[in-house]
């Protein structure tokens, strides 16, 4: 089953699998427990990792009941204990440990990289972990039966996710022990040259250092926040990233993933932030410079990206990602030919991989060439019919032509594939809209709201199609619902502040327009500040309407509503021929301002 969204654009997740959740969390647990802040607050050598494992697990799964796992490694830890009575050499301790976690219990590596592979009660409960899920539960065990172990990051120094090993260090010995090949012990050379780390890497002590604790807790909270962007939940992950950043500060990944959060929800400025912060703590983050990347392109500054994108490529020249953002500024530009010819270089680089034809599926799509299109998404499905992209991908190329029924019959495929796949369920949600089926619109957008319970396209589109059924009270609902989850979007902040104004509470939304004001882009800045000049005004803060007015109308001397609020508020300051030169403005734009007519007559002018 593949991911649920895909673009030619990739932004890359340093330290962080391409993974969904095993079970849809509750959307509303996406703050980190007090339970887990006191545990952070201890001594660091006093902090059980299991407890503090299992507490962000807990953020995934509500119901989880931490005892219930922490009974698991007790009895894991005590059988350990035993062994270890019978170890006199580093050797024999470490045989123990790989006799007990590989042979007896039978704890493997999983199918899939997701979040059911390294939080620790889906590693306990499923037998299987990553690199991540893994080291934690050695950790674990070994922490409850004596044995001096420590987790030992890896991050990469090419692009994807890094490594997470463990290492016995009791100040005499050290030996590295690497779960995920069943403890096998390769000395720090190897991992130097496995993941291209260079002297400067190694400098500060945490590449291939012993960890502390809360490094390691640190580390599960920047993937899973990692995974939760992937899956479409970008505003569940943004509490966990920003604790983990707060835990180490300098951090690339961390900041870098919390940059592709921010991104995912609209919010421009904190996106562009944390991609800066992570250049400054490692100038080598290629994820951040693509981030940046995807910020021009978003800005309509495709030359801007086309820099970052080129810093990517000095530090890593075969980066496949920066080469399809590269696409995507060629698309920008309605460079098409340039495009194409950038993915199918792509495409001869990666013959099987079915994501590289869809991106030049897509490109083509975009080019308006829906004969191409069509031909390579079905070459995606030659090379993996069972890609729910690619098949939707062939529904978006046959819809463009109006083969509607070719079009529903690609979309049903992917969703026999992907009964939740994103992009396919906010199709037939466009699809049915645009016919004037809205019930149909509706539960389509529901059925996507219940996948990701925040994905922004979803929430919008319902708010519409629930205004356009007269269904006001539910609109409103998944408006503020949108304010919660996309807090700095300013699409959503524009609509919120919109609803709030329509009800009276221009306190409400002015506070939501002035919070975002800053963030918004070029083309809507002249909204927001209508909009908050006319909230002043309904507040009785005139001075302020009236600044905010004359704000606007310096760029755009004729602005109808600028014009209104500041003939009003010049009125009510008493600065009567300000008002009557704004009021004969306003009857020389809208000769039928009976409004406008009646402010002039009052103030004694014509």
């Amino acid at each position: 089953m593949s991911r649920g969204h895909w673009t030619v654009l990739a932004i890359l997740l340093l330290f962080a699998p391409d993974c969904a959740a095993a079970e849809a969390p509750n959307p509303a647990a996406v703050q980190l427990s007090q339970e887990f802040e006191e545990l952070l607050a201890r001594p660091d050598a006093s902090i059980d990792i299991a407890t503090g494992a299992l507490l962000v697990a807990k953020e995934q799964y509500p119901d989880l009941v931490v005892e219930t796992y922490l009974k698991q490694l007790d009895d894991l830890g005590a059988k350990l204990a035993g062994e270890l009575t019978n170890a006199p050499t580093v050797k024999a301790r470490l045989d123990a440990l790989r006799k007990i976690v590989f042979e007896q219990e039978k704890f493997g590596l999983p199918k899939k990289d997701d979040a059911a592979a390294f939080l620790l009660s889906e590693v306990l409960k499923n037998r299987r972990g990553n690199c991540l899920g893994l080291s934690v539960l050695c950790l674990a065990i070994a922490e409850r039966a004596g044995l001096k172990l420590f987790g030992v990051p890896v991050p990469s120094r090419l692009s994807g996710p890094g490594h997470l090993l463990v290492r016995y260090d009791d100040g005499t010995s050290r030996v590295n022990f690497d779960p995920t090949e069943q403890g096998a012990t390769h000395p720090d050379d190897y991992y130097k040259e496995l993941f291209k780390l260079a002297g400067a890497d190694l400098k500060d002590g945490y590449i291939l250092g012993n960890a502390s604790r809360r490094d390691v807790l640190n580390l599960i909270l920047v993937n899973l926040g990692g995974a939760r962007v992937e899956d479409g939940r970008a505003a569940e992950a943004i509490p966990l990233l920003e604790r983990a950043v707060k835990l180490k500060p300098n951090y690339a990944p961390a900041l870098n993933n919390l940059g592709a959060a921010r991104l995912e929800c609209g919010d421009v400025a904190g996106a562009q932030a944390a991609y800066r912060d992570a250049l400054k703590a490692d100038p080598r983050t290629v994820g951040a410079r693509l981030g940046l990347a995807a910020v021009a392109l978003r800005q309509d500054k495709p030359d801007e990206a086309e820099l970052e994108v080129m810093e990517a490529l000095t530090v890593e020249p075969g980066n496949m990602q920066a080469k399809s953002l590269q696409a995507n500024i060629h698309l920008a530009r309605k460079e098409f030919r340039a495009a194409k010819m950038l993915l199918d270089e792509i495409a001869n680089a990666a013959p099987k991989d079915v994501r590289a034809r869809c991106n030049i599926g897509t490109a083509l799509l975009a080019a308006g060439d829906f004969a191409s299109a069509e031909a390579a998404f079905r070459e995606a499905i030659g090379i993996d019919p069972a890609h729910s992209d690619a098949h939707f991908g062939l529904g978006e190329a046959l819809r463009a032509v109006g083969r509607a029924d070719e079009a529903r019959a690609a979309y049903a495929e992917a969703l026999k594939l992907d009964a939740d796949h994103v992009p396919t369920r906010l199709a037939q949600a466009q699809v049915a809209k645009q016919a004037g089926r809205l019930k149909d619109a509706e539960l389509a957008y529901r059925s996507v709201l219940k996948a990701q319970p925040t994905n922004f396209d979803a929430m919008l589109g319902l708010v519409d199609v629930l205004t356009q059924q007269k269904s006001y009270a539910d609109a409103e609902r998944v408006l503020t619902d949108a304010v919660k989850a996309h807090p700095n979007h300013p699409t959503v902040a524009l609509m919120g502040g919109e609803s709030k104004l329509r009800i009276g509470d221009f306190k409400g939304a002015l506070e939501i327009l002035e919070r975002v004001l800053p963030r918004a882009p070029a083309e809507q800045k002249l909204l927001f500040k209508q909009r908050i000049a006319v909230c002043h005004g309904k507040l009785k803060n005139h001075a302020k309407a009236l600044a905010v007015a004359e704000e606007i109308l310096k760029d755009a001397p004729s602005d109808i509503v600028a014009l209104r609020v500041a003939a009003t508020a010049s009125e009510n300051l008493r600065q009567a021929a300000k008002a009557i030169e704004y009021y004969r403005k306003l009857l020389s734009l809208t000769p039928e301002d009976a409004a406008a007519k009646q402010a002039l007559a009052r103030l004694g002018a014509k």
